[in-house]
């Protein structure tokens, strides 16, 4: 069957290219309702006072608008990051000379929903150990961010590695 209108060029053109663009900022800004995925590579470090957490971006991050770090149980949120490019987070944890173990909960939020918390277990340094500042793996910048930030594939090599 043989279509009877004629190719939409000129205006309707422009007015739908702007309708994908205020679409695609939405997704962006505020996410879709399907459930995100988990983080990856989730990591602690332990230092004076707390611990350095680290993770990367989900398989599928397209929806990706933040993170949430719970100390201690599930439901006792700590940290909200509202940007999917930050990867990173430095957790406030009980020190002492004998700080107690705790529960650290990352999990990826997409404006409407929540991925399922991946649990690790940590201690800050005592009082009494060496002065350490934790630093993110030697991997860690040529990972994706999600960003495109650094270069047109976002990495800081220029290689493209999600």
């Amino acid at each position: 069957m043989k279509s009877t209108l004629p190719p939409q060029l000129g205006a309707k053109h422009g007015e739908m290219m702007q309708a994908r663009v205020r679409a695609v900022t939405q997704v962006r800004t505020h996410g879709t309702q399907r459930l995100p995925a988990a983080p990856r590579a989730v990591t602690v470090q332990p230092a004076q006072g707390g611990a350095l957490v680290i993770w990367h971006l989900p398989q599928r991050y397209d929806d990706v608008t933040g993170y949430r770090i719970y100390v201690g149980t599930e439901k006792n949120l700590s940290i909200q990051i509202r940007d999917r490019g930050t990867r990173q987070a430095f957790v406030p944890l009980t020190g002492g000379a004998t700080p107690p173990k705790q529960n650290v909960f990352v999990s990826v939020v997409n404006g409407f929903r929540e991925s399922g918390r991946l649990q690790m277990q940590t201690a800050a340094l005592s009082d009494t150990a060496p002065a350490l500042v934790p630093q993110p793996p030697g991997d860690f910048l040529n990972v994706f961010s999600g960003g495109l930030d650094k270069t047109q594939s976002g990495q800081p090599s220029g290689k493209k590695t999600p």
